[in-house]
């Protein structure tokens, strides 16, 4: 269960800054986001989201700027007195993405790039925060109200060095296609496509996605901790979830503003030139 507002074919930047300025959620498994996704080269609403020029997610890369969760401090896996920022791509469309040949089998080669920041005082719920993203082709930066609590700082500097997101991706060199078994090189996919730049895949335009969602199956809420009354992989997640509302639901405000996601401004600022 999800609300959802975006600024797909309508406002995109190449480089930047986003700053939104929000009170987020309290209740059991609330998951407020800030993220962005890749534009791609059709604002056609036929196209998939996420599909940017490098391809469908997670090719053309995802842009988390703010995730958190409503549960209370006392979550065991971060409740809401933490805020994370993350980077996720992969060489692998999702769907058809191979299963890594290495010492352990994973259902794709996604990459995470992340990083958290944390209050000991109360938590993110109590008040307005802003939430920001600055973004050049030469660096990345994420943090919450001010530079000094950054969740990540990243410098870009040549497709030959670590930081490259192929080089930083740590893909395995051949990996099995899940369907047909056969096994497959893992190449680059932003080494001359599009011209792409050593901030590949993160060099193209993207539209920003402010959403509430309620449960979930990605794994952003663990199994089995914090007294979860679902199981991801379970056909029967969501009724399990359901069947728990008396549960889960005591756990959220009677006041509709301490429940909500409130959002005080959006604001995004292009870099000139681009």
């Amino acid at each position: 269960m999800s609300g959802r507002l975006n600024t797909r074919g309508k406002r995109t930047m190449k480089y930047g800054r986003v700053e939104v300025r929000a009170k987020l959620p309290q209740g059991d498994w609330l998951w407020p986001a800030i993220w962005m996704l890749p534009q791609g080269n059709s604002t056609n609403s036929n196209t998939s989201q996420g599909t940017g020029v490098y391809g469908p997610w997670p090719v053309s890369g995802e842009i988390d700027i703010m995730e958190a969760r409503g549960n209370l401090p006392t979550y065991p896996a971060q409740g809401s007195n933490y805020v994370r920022s993350s980077l996720n791509y992969g060489p692998f469309a999702g769907g058809s993405t191979p299963i890594s040949t290495g010492t352990s089998t994973t259902a794709n080669l996604l990459k995470t790039i992340y990083g958290w920041v944390f209050t000991k005082r109360g938590n993110f719920a109590d008040g307005f925060h802003v939430y920001a993203f600055e973004w050049t082709g030469g660096w990345m930066r994420f943090y919450t109200d001010d530079r000094l609590q950054a969740m990540i700082n990243l410098d870009i500097s040549s497709k030959s060095s670590d930081s490259y997101f192929f080089n930083a991706g740590g893909f395995p060199g051949v990996a099995m296609n899940a369907s047909s078994g056969k096994e497959v090189v893992v190449e680059d996919p932003w080494s001359t496509a599009f011209g792409g730049s050593a901030a590949a895949p993160f060099d193209q335009d993207f539209y920003l996605v402010i959403d509430l969602a309620v449960g979930g199956t990605s794994g952003w809420f663990p199994d089995s901790v914090g007294g979860k009354p679902w199981f991801d992989g379970s056909t029967t997640a969501m009724h399990d979830f359901a069947n728990a509302q008396d549960t889960w639901s005591a756990t959220w405000p009677s006041s509709a503003d301490d429940r909500a996601f409130r959002i005080d401004y959006v604001k995004m600022w292009k870099l000139c030139g681009t």
